[in-house]
């Protein structure tokens, strides 16, 4: 029975993931976009928006611009920036652009884990906060484009995997040995909340992998996503 139950969620998850996963991205047309720092082009539900990912080793700065789709929960990946990151700095970071606004810079790489080892962030993941189609104003601790904090409450592994180290006691870690060149390459879970210019709710963030730990879906959701998941290039 109980295996029965899990088989029903993880359909009903199947079918909510699919309607809202990130999926032939090349397609999307990105002439015209919507802009959620600008009135005038708030953004709907399923309309293309630009978000540029920052990158920085302390010595240089790199930007990669995205087109995604608002409420998609989009995969990004940006190729070959696993040397970029890891051969200046142990303090290298990124950022998130939403049209002139910028998110915090989040660090990539925690050279001491818990047990000593060098560990780098697996992927980030984020949600992007939007209030009548705009970016909302930053609430609390909460800002409009938010980072979520992926690891357990003791911050000293990750709590989707909790095999694997935290690194700067936030973001879910891979430890260098044990990884390729192409894990290192920075990653992103992009997501939304809040509402678009119709007032329509914005329910991909409900998607992020933590969310499916705290439900013990996680195995379900690895496998949706492997099969479904469509890495957004920059454009």
């Amino acid at each position: 029975m109980k295996q029965l139950f899990y088989t029903c969620i993880a359909v009903f998850v199947f079918v909510v993931f699919c309607s809202h996963v990130a999926l032939l991205k090349d397609t999307l047309d990105c002439k015209e976009v919507c802009d959620p720092t600008d009135s005038s082009k708030a953004c709907s539900i399923t309309k293309p928006t630009k978000i540029i990912i920052e990158v920085n080793n302390t010595v240089e700065i790199k930007y990669y611009p995205f087109c995604v789709k608002v409420d998609d929960l989009s995969q990004l990946t940006l190729a070959n920036t696993s040397t970029f990151m890891f051969n200046i700095s142990e303090n290298s970071t990124v950022r998130v652009w939403v049209g002139n606004h910028a998110s915090s810079a989040e660090f990539y790489r925690s050279k001491y884990s818990l047990d000593g080892n060098d560990a780098f962030t697996i992927y980030y993941t984020v949600s992007i906060n939007l209030a009548s189609g705009l970016l909302a104003n930053s609430t609390g601790d909460v800002p409009a484009i938010n980072f979520i904090n992926n690891c357990d409450l003791a911050k000293k592994s990750c709590s989707i995997n909790y095999g694997n180290p935290c690194v700067r006691e936030k973001q879910c870690g891979m430890y260098l040995e044990k990884s390729s060149p192409a894990e290192r390459d920075v990653k992103f879970f992009i997501s939304w909340t809040g509402t678009d210019n119709t007032g329509t709710p914005l329910r991909s963030y409900g998607l992020l992998p933590s969310n499916f730990r705290f439900l013990a879906f996680e195995n379900y959701f690895n496998t949706i996503v492997d099969s479904f998941k469509v890495i957004v290039t920059p454009k």
